[in-house]
């Protein structure tokens, strides 16, 4: 058999939160694709739960961001101003 692995019910609602957070704040309507997920990471010296949001800017360019905390931390305030976002365009490489 195959088991659903993702979020618990919890985490969802925060996920879920976020979105539409991403969603106000940048003025992305119900045809944007927005992606909100909460990462598992092992590498020494980060913290063990990322928050990362991926989604097109106005010109189509990726933007993604994460915050070094898990999705139930993450406030409206830790969203990067609308000013900013070309400082987090996804360029493929794996950073930040």
């Amino acid at each position: 058999m195959f088991l659903r692995s993702g979020p618990d019910k919890a985490t969802l609602t925060h996920l879920e939160r976020i979105e539409s957070a991403v969603r106000g704040a940048y003025g992305l309507g119900p045809e944007t694709v927005v992606l909100v997920r909460e990462e598992a990471v092992r590498l020494p010296g980060y913290p063990p739960r990322v928050t990362v949001a991926r989604f097109p800017d106005a010109a189509g360019r990726a933007i993604r961001w994460a915050v070094y905390r898990p999705a139930a931390e993450v406030a409206k305030e830790d969203l990067p101003p609308a000013y900013l976002l070309s400082l987090y365009i996804d360029d493929g490489s794996d950073c930040c």
